[in-house]
């Protein structure tokens, strides 16, 4: 039986919503980036309004050598200095870090 008509607007309204409210969060969190002076500046402004944006209390950013195809950390915060250490490079083969770069979406481990 499929669902009532009424039940899937209801449905895709609320999808909708929490999407749009979303990109809106990700728009006001970047939209500031274009008066940044330097990169490190850049991603360290764009780790605060992403983290203020979705609430997150630690967060890195991870870029790709496109050359190597190794993944390193320019930026984080929140987290132990020990932890950075071992997370500052990965190998080329990460399948959490690959997942995110390959689909554009993040991992996000169940609470």
């Amino acid at each position: 039986m499929s669902e009532h008509p009424t039940a899937r607007n209801v449905k895709f309204e609320s999808v909708s919503s929490d999407r749009a409210m979303e990109l809106a969060a990700f728009y006001a969190a970047l939209s500031p980036l274009k008066k940044s002076g330097s990169l490190s500046q850049l991603l360290e402004d764009a780790m605060e309004r992403l983290m203020a944006a979705t609430g997150a209390d630690a967060a890195l950013i991870r870029l790709k050598d496109t050359e190597s195809g190794q993944f390193f950390c320019p930026a984080a915060r929140g987290f132990d200095e020990r932890y950075l250490e071992s997370a500052r490079f990965l190998p080329k083969n990460s399948a959490a870090v690959d997942f995110v770069f390959t689909h554009g979406r993040p991992v996000i481990p169940p609470t």
